[in-house]
């Protein structure tokens, strides 16, 4: 878990990322969205406190991420949620071997059986941890031909 603070938007530029993203026009379509009054709404613009709750109650019912709806980072969407790598490669080997298997899909077994001949150290490694977990059998060995 990351130490890093989250600076939300102020509440116009959420505001305005919310009409954009649900195509509303007015402030009101968003209030009733929202499900509250116009001077509790005008209060919190005044304030620039877009309310989290608030943000909560839209990602239940239009299905947005709220760290989306209060920072604009990250997926909209709930559905688009997609593991954070550490390491930026990790994202491009996954785009091209995703390729590869559109046209063959017995390029993921060619994939880690590549991977695991060229890292002797990872397949250590796992048939260690895979032996730790009494999982030893999800892979074949590379002594197989």
């Amino acid at each position: 878990m990351s130490n890093k603070k989250i600076v939300f938007d102020n509440f116009l530029t959420i505001c305005e990322r919310l009409k954009k993203e649900l195509s509303i026009k007015t402030d009101k379509q968003l209030l009733e969205i929202i499900d509250t009054t116009q001077p509790t709404f005008s209060r919190r613009k005044i304030e620039n406190n877009f309310s989290i709750e608030w943000a909560y109650s839209i990602s239940i019912k239009k299905d947005l991420q709220i760290k989306w709806i209060m920072t604009g980072e990250g997926p909209k969407r709930i559905g688009e949620r997609k593991a954070i790598r550490k390491i930026a490669l990790l994202d491009e080997i996954e785009s091209w071997l995703n390729e590869l298997m559109e046209k063959d899909p017995s390029r993921e077994a060619w994939f880690g059986h590549q991977f695991r001949d060229s890292f002797k150290s990872f397949a250590k490694w796992e048939e260690k941890k895979n032996r730790l977990e009494g999982d030893g059998d999800n892979y074949p060995s590379s002594k197989v031909a």
